[in-house]
């Protein structure tokens, strides 16, 4: 056996504490640049937070009643009824008109304070006609997840009219994050307040939760997950056609961006009866429990190129609401003239738009529901 030296040992030994020195400099000047910056902010963590596993089967997850924290690019304080909303009396006050607000995380408001969303400036907009308006929005949340909240929870707040702010991905599976709630920790370890470790895990997480969305939207996964929740769609004719053009344009265009991907939904019979299923069940509650019910489709900000695919998907959309006897509030036009970009909560979200965004529709929703009969009168 060949002998080292000790001097030679502690050599060695000192190269490589310089070398670990290095590295962790180097990645604590990486940590703070992160952190001025604002890269790799406390948000998913924080969205894990204020979620909890859903004791109904069919909604999966929801928000954590008196929760409050950092998320979806907002800070959000969750009431007692487990929506971001104030606090507000189940039985609704004499001499009110109220309004129920479904949706996802447009409703909710991504990027957007509580009092910047489009339900609660509904409600400043209307104030003189003693409307309220009531915000259970939950970002993740699709067409059914919502018929399910109204079927089990939202029908006992005593409305008269329910607005379900819809989003062209509604269709389709684009939430996963009931997986992100399993193994969660109310009290996140040390390695992850580092902000480097969460812009890694971050990264690593969008990338497995597009997989995951890809594979849940896939047609076979879908129509076995959602079995009894999918109408025939195939003999109706100006469906198929209207099918059949949105396929002939993205048959021209085979390489679309991710964030499209959800047109491809829109030819898929399985999504589009599950679509039929939603709106139909909606209008049996309607029905049921004596208020009105309307959708409100909301304006998607996708460039020129993508303009005429998504005019298609909203006349399919129409073409659904009209036949199950759903009430439409279009506000597609409520955008015309703005450039979307000038108009969305971040520079690369199509989905989410912003403040100014928020107010134009709550304007445009207060202008037509003001030309319906059972809308209230100013009382000034």
């Amino acid at each position: 056996m060949a002998w080292v030296s000790p001097a030679r040992t502690g050599s060695r030994w000192r190269r490589l504490l310089q070398c670990l020195g290095v590295v962790l400099a180097l990645l604590g000047s990486i940590e703070l640049a992160f952190r001025a910056l604002g890269v790799g902010a406390l948000d998913a963590p924080g969205r894990q937070l204020l979620l909890r596993v859903s004791s109904d089967p069919d909604l999966a997850y929801e928000l954590k009643p008196g929760a409050s924290g950092h998320a979806w690019g907002c800070d959000v304080v969750i009431n007692s009824h487990g929506f971001r909303e104030r606090e507000f009396a189940a039985t609704k006050p004499q001499g009110t008109y109220r309004i129920l607000v479904l949706g996802d995380s447009l409703t909710l408001g991504h990027r957007v304070p509580a009092q910047a969303t489009y339900p609660r400036r509904l409600e400043a907009l209307s104030a003189a006609r003693g409307v309220e308006v009531l915000n259970l929005g939950v970002g993740g949340y699709d067409l059914i997840d919502e018929a399910v909240l109204l079927a089990g929870r939202a029908s006992s707040f005593q409305p008269d009219l329910v607005l379900i702010g819809f989003c062209s991905n509604d269709v389709g599976v684009h939430s996963v994050y009931l997986r992100h709630l399993e193994g969660a920790s109310d009290r996140p370890s040390l390695l992850d307040r580092l902000h480097v470790v969460r812009y890694v895990r971050e990264r690593l997480d969008r990338l497995e939760s597009a997989q995951a969305m890809e594979e849940s939207n896939r047609e076979d996964v879908f129509r076995a997950r959602y079995a009894g929740r999918i109408e025939d769609v195939s003999d109706d004719a100006n469906l198929v056609s209207l099918m059949s053009d949105l396929r002939e344009w993205l048959d021209e265009r085979p390489a679309l961006d991710p964030e499209h991907d959800l047109l491809r939904e829109y030819v898929c019979e399985a999504h589009v009866g599950r679509l039929r299923n939603g709106f139909e069940w909606l209008v049996r509650m309607a029905t049921e429990h004596g208020f009105e019910i309307a959708l409100v489709n909301l304006p998607y900000l996708p460039r020129a190129k993508h303009r005429q695919a998504y005019r298609l998907v909203d006349r399919i959309i129409e073409h659904e609401a009209a036949r199950a006897g759903l009430a439409l509030l279009s506000l597609q036009h409520t955008f015309k003239g703005i450039t979307p970009g000038k108009l969305r909560s971040s520079r690369y979200d199509h989905l989410h738009f912003d403040e100014r965004g928020h107010e134009l529709v709550a304007q445009e929703l207060a202008r037509q529901l003001a030309k319906r009969r059972s809308w209230p009168p100013d009382a000034r």
